[in-house]
């Protein structure tokens, strides 16, 4: 696999990704590079990996480190994949824009128009929830740290947080 060309498209979540994966067997990791749209907004992401040929695989832990960048967000995240546990994703996940609400089109999950943050937060994404355990940033002037857990059961989406602040403007978090 030493340059591939990578294209998968999923219209259910409105995903479009066009990249460039490289192997780098001497190094027992793989890396893709390219860009595309989700839910019609655009982005370019960096992701390195462990070796394309185990993914599948392997009932170990699957090293994935990722950097997305769009127009109005900011994701880094490094940690590990497992294509068939329960748990599918865990590792440490860092965000930042101008508003929480442009995190929809790349989670897939509603938030509420924010002033600018900058948060991060240990990720475990299982099959029907997302957990942000050890929260911690800013919103606006605002800093929070705590827990969220968003969980969808029965077809609709249940948002449960414990949220922490030491120094609180009401206007940067009233909607959540």
């Amino acid at each position: 696999l030493a340059e591939t060309a990578l294209t998968y498209r999923n219209e259910r979540v409105g995903l479009v990704f066009d990249g460039q994966l490289e192997q780098f067997p001497d190094e027992d990791r793989a890396q893709l590079t390219g860009s595309g749209t989700s839910r019609g907004r655009p982005f370019d992401a960096e992701l390195d990996i462990g070796p394309v040929v185990t993914i599948f695989r392997s009932m170990e832990n699957y090293p994935l480190a990722a950097n997305i960048r769009s127009e109005a967000l900011m994701a880094r995240f490094k940690g590990n994949l497992r294509p068939s546990d329960r748990v599918r994703l865990r590792g440490q996940l860092e965000l930042s824009g101008p508003s929480l609400d442009d995190t929809y089109a790349f989670l897939g999950v509603p938030a509420p128009s924010t002033p600018p943050f900058d948060l991060a937060t240990r990720l475990v994404r299982t099959l029907d929830s997302w957990e942000l355990q050890d929260l911690g940033g800013r919103v606006g002037d605002s800093d929070l740290s705590g827990s969220v857990m968003i969980r969808r059961t029965n077809g609709a989406r249940r948002f449960e947080a414990e949220l922490a602040s030491e120094r609180l403007d009401f206007d940067d978090i009233g909607a959540i």
